[in-house]
């Protein structure tokens, strides 16, 4: 019975973000998640009225 090759892995790009562009947020007392602009932000707070930013 033959192997098949191993592929090779494919490098990982990282995306160079500073800090100012993270804002995690907590949607409701169980739900947190990470935003990349206040605009989206207020989306989610229409969604969800008990959102607040975190950091």
């Amino acid at each position: 019975m033959k192997r098949r090759p191993k592929k090779k892995a494919k490098p990982i790009k990282q995306v160079e973000q500073d800090a100012t562009t993270r804002i995690k947020v907590q949607l409701d007392h169980k739900t947190l998640m990470v935003v990349h602009s206040m605009s989206a932000f207020k989306m989610w707070k229409k969604r969800y009225p008990l959102a607040k930013v975190i950091s």
